[in-house]
């Protein structure tokens, strides 16, 4: 039997109220006066002659009434899981062999801790499951509280990655441990574009994971660079246009990991059918262009002016002004056009491989309404249309009493 809102059994000195109106209350019958006491007159003072209470079935009835509400407001529930030992030590994966963690570990299952894996389910790490794919710690909790451990101790490595949805509170039955990030340098890639070595190299801790990029002669490459196919359509009004275009892209193949293929074409030469992944149209015809992503430019007036390259669907952009060196530069055109062409897709797997960005403890769980232990709360739920028939009914029985005795 437990509380969840026990400040509410405050209530229980409200019983002092039906009893001190039980014990002040006065019943007085109806006198006949006979003979010469019709002429004895009643005494102006009033005194106790004796301290007693009166209706006492009624009394009972009434304080049970104000006994149910009590319990009801403090939320009384009765748990149909039997206390138990069972305690749990769950640990991400990775983190069972950890010196850090090793005498810990020893400590907690001497002391009767299963020792388990922090996935779906929570295997036992001694039946060594294949553990695959990502982790989602606040949907772990709950399910960890679904499993009615008496007490948890889990091991973390905390990492923002893997914190999805909506935050949640940490049930007073979970022991949360987090181990601090070390520094992580890992290769993103390295790409052979035939001329030189393109490598890109990250760097990642607690606090933040950065990127470098290095270009060599010599190394050894994990990889050839893949081909962008781009066909650049202009008509002579678009020349000087072309010409900025064409230093963009030049400059992006400086040091991107891809080798591109330019194509540059008039608008009365091009061949919509001649494949391409991307085609970037200038002129003012509109672009006909069949299985490829476009940059096109918008000869009517931008929705807005301060983008230079607007997104209309997933596969067509629009150019919102003619080109000048001023608003290439200003615009960052070369940065923007790598942003748009390059299908960095390829490198976001191992980017969140090796993200080793935490959450600090105090932003990892919410503070507001705190969770009780296990699942306290849908069980007192349960209860409520049980206490409120029970109120009825006393209520029913308290009326139909005071109403009988005439109280």
């Amino acid at each position: 039997m437990s509380f969840l809102n026990p400040i509410w059994l405050w209530g229980l000195t409200g019983l002092l109220i039906p009893v001190a109106i039980h014990l002040l209350s006065r019943k007085e019958g109806n006198v006949i006066r006979l003979g010469s006491v019709r002429h004895i007159m009643d005494s102006a003072s009033a005194r106790f002659s004796s301290i007693r209470l009166n209706e006492i079935w009624l009394l009972v009835v009434r304080c049970l009434l104000l006994l149910l509400i009590v319990f009801f407001l403090s939320e009384l529930y009765f748990s149909s899981e039997s206390i138990n030992d069972k305690k749990w030590l769950v640990v991400e994966k990775g983190l069972e062999r950890d010196a850090d963690f090793g005498f810990l570990m020893d400590s907690l299952q001497e002391q009767g801790f299963e020792l388990r894996y922090l996935f779906e389910g929570f295997p036992l790490v001694d039946d060594d499951p294949e553990i695959n794919g990502g982790v989602n710690y606040w949907l772990l909790v709950q399910s960890l509280q679904a499993e009615a451990v008496e007490q948890a101790v889990v091991l973390s490595n905390n990492y923002i990655k893997n914190f999805k949805g909506q935050r949640i509170n940490l049930p007073d039955n979970i022991r949360w441990i987090t181990k601090t990030p070390v520094q992580h340098e890992f290769e993103l890639a390295s790409i052979d574009k035939s001329e030189f070595i393109w490598k890109r190299t990250g760097s990642s801790n607690g606090l933040k994971t950065h990127f470098s990029t290095q270009i060599l002669e010599g190394s050894q490459a994990t990889g050839k660079a893949d081909t962008l196919l781009i066909t650049v359509v202009s008509d002579n009004g678009f020349e000087y246009d072309k010409k900025i275009m064409l230093a963009a892209l030049q400059a992006i193949q400086q040091t991107a990991p891809f080798v591109f293929v330019i194509i540059d074409v008039a608008v009365s030469d091009y061949n919509p059918v001649r494949k391409a992944d991307w085609v970037i149209w200038l002129s003012d015809q509109n672009p006909e262009v069949h299985n490829a992503s476009v940059i096109a430019y918008n000869g009517a007036k931008a929705v807005d002016s301060q983008l230079l390259l607007e997104q209309v669907t997933p596969i067509y952009w629009k150019l919102n002004t003619k080109l000048n060196e001023g608003i290439a530069l200003n615009s960052h055109l070369a940065i923007r056009l790598s942003e748009i062409l390059l299908p960095v897709e390829m490198f976001t797997g191992r980017m969140e491989e090796n993200d080793r960005r935490a959450l600090p403890e105090q932003a990892a769980w919410s503070s507001i309404n705190p969770v009780s232990y296990r699942k306290t709360a849908s069980a007192s739920e349960n209860l409520n249309m049980y206490w409120m028939v029970l109120i009825f009914f006393t209520l029913l029985v308290e009326r139909l009493l005071a109403l009988k005795r005439n109280q």
